[in-house]
């Protein structure tokens, strides 16, 4: 199995930043759906002139 990671020594600065809360990512998520509205979330997440980010609460 082979596969490439962007961002490599990034990727760990960033989770460890997001942990401490030292970003407000909030204005970055256009908005958040039940499982229930999948549908409507990636509909949602596909119009990049509407949206920026979406997510699933579970």
């Amino acid at each position: 199995m082979k596969g490439t990671f962007r961002f490599h020594e990034e990727f760990g600065i960033a989770v460890d930043i997001i942990n401490k809360r030292r970003v407000d990512l909030k204005p970055l998520l256009t908005g958040t759906f039940t499982l229930e509205d999948a549908k409507t979330a990636f509909e949602t997440a596909g119009d990049r002139s509407k949206s920026m980010r979406v997510q699933l609460s579970f």
